[in-house]
C-alpha cells in the first residue's frame, strides 16, 4: 500500500486528488495539508511514502517544502504539481530530489502511472535493502570462520600474501591487534597416520 500525502493551498484541488487516488486499491491518502509548514508536522504522523506538493503555497511553498524533506527524509518521494508558468521552480525542485512534475490540471491516468512507478522504485528499493541486510547477516555469521582461515593460512603458510602489511591489513580486518611489543610462541602440531 502506497502512502501519499497531498500538500496543496487549494482546497478543490486537494479534495479532487484525494478523491481520485483514493480509487485505487494499491494508494492511500494518509493525510492533506494547505502548506508546506502542515506538511512537515504531518509528516511525522501518517509516515508517508509519496508527498505531492503545489509548488505556490503561503507560508512554506512547494520549493522550500521539498528542500527540507530532502535534507530530513531522503528516501521520501517528492512529487510537483504545478502550472505551466511555474516551470523555473519545478527545474528547481527537480535538482532538489523531486522524483518528477505534474501540470495543473492532473490527468489521472498521468497521476496513477507516476505513482505505480514510484512504488515500484519503493518495492526495488526494499529489495535491495533487505538483500543487504541478508548478506551482512551472513558475513557476521561467517566472520569466526573467516577469521580462523586466515590465521591457519599464516601459521601454516597455506595462504600466499603479498606482503607484510598485506596480513597487517587483514589482522586489523579481522580485529587481531598486534604490537611490536607482544612476544608469542607457537606450537604446531602435527599428528602423523591420524
Amino acid at each position: 500500500m502506497l502512502k501519499i500525502l497531498i500538500v496543496d493551498d487549494e482546497i478543490i484541488l486537494r479534495k479532487g486528488l484525494s478523491k481520485s487516488i483514493s480509487k485505487v486499491k494499491d494508494f492511500v491518502v494518509a493525510g492533506e495539508a494547505g502548506d508546506g509548514l502542515q506538511a512537515l508536522k504531518l509528516i511525522e504522523e501518517v509516515e508517508p511514502d509519496v508527498v505531492i506538493t503545489d509548488i505556490r503555497m503561503p507560508n512554506m511553498d512547494g520549493k522550500e517544502l521539498v528542500q527540507v524533506l530532502s535534507e530530513k527524509y531522503p528516501e521520501l518521494k517528492k512529487v510537483v504539481i504545478s502550472g505551466f508558468e511555474d516551470f523555473t521552480y519545478v527545474r528547481h525542485t527537480m535538482k532538489n530530489g523531486a522524483v518528477d512534475y505534474l501540470l495543473k490540471p492532473v490527468e489521472d491516468d498521468k497521476l496513477y502511472a507516476l505513482l505505480k512507478e514510484i512504488q515500484e522504485s519503493i518495492r526495488m528499493d526494499k529489495k535491495k535493502k533487505d538483500e543487504f541486510i541478508d548478506h551482512n547477516i551472513k558475513l557476521n555469521e561467517s566472520f569466526p570462520i573467516l577469521k580462523d582461515r586466515f590465521l591457519h593460512g599464516v601459521l601454516t603458510a597455506g595462504q600466499p600474501y603479498e606482503s607484510s602489511e598485506d596480513i597487517a591489513r587483514k589482522l586489523n580486518y579481522y580485529g587481531i591487534n598486534f604490537t611490536p611489543e607482544d612476544r608469542f610462541t607457537l606450537l604446531f602440531i602435527s599428528i602423523d597416520n591420524y
